[in-house]
């Protein structure tokens, strides 16, 4: 039995945790419009591509089946000046 506050996801339970995400814990996550005002909207970006870059806004979906999303990018380009204290810029990237 779950501890009362307990959701299930570890993302929301355990904000250091880290390791594969399902679409339903990341639709969870997002439906906090207090913290993700965009909602399903909000834009995705990976970061710490291999410690050389902060963040990275280049993904793009590269394959799909039953099962799975696979999510690619390019690991040597990246955003080293992305603050997640800043505001966001209205998304001015191409994504």
């Amino acid at each position: 039995m779950a501890k009362k506050g307990m959701t299930g996801n570890p993302f929301i339970e355990d904000k250091s945790h880290y390791g594969s995400m399902t679409v339903r814990q990341l639709v969870e996550i997002v439906g906090d419009t207090g913290e993700f005002p965009k909602g399903l909207d909000t834009r995705i970006c990976i970061g710490d591509v291999e410690g050389n870059n902060g963040v990275n806004p280049n993904m793009m979906v590269t394959a799909h089946k039953p099962g799975d999303v696979v999510l690619s990018i390019d690991p040597h380009e990246g955003d080293e000046e992305y603050d997640p204290e800043e505001p966001d810029d209205g998304g001015t990237d191409d994504a």
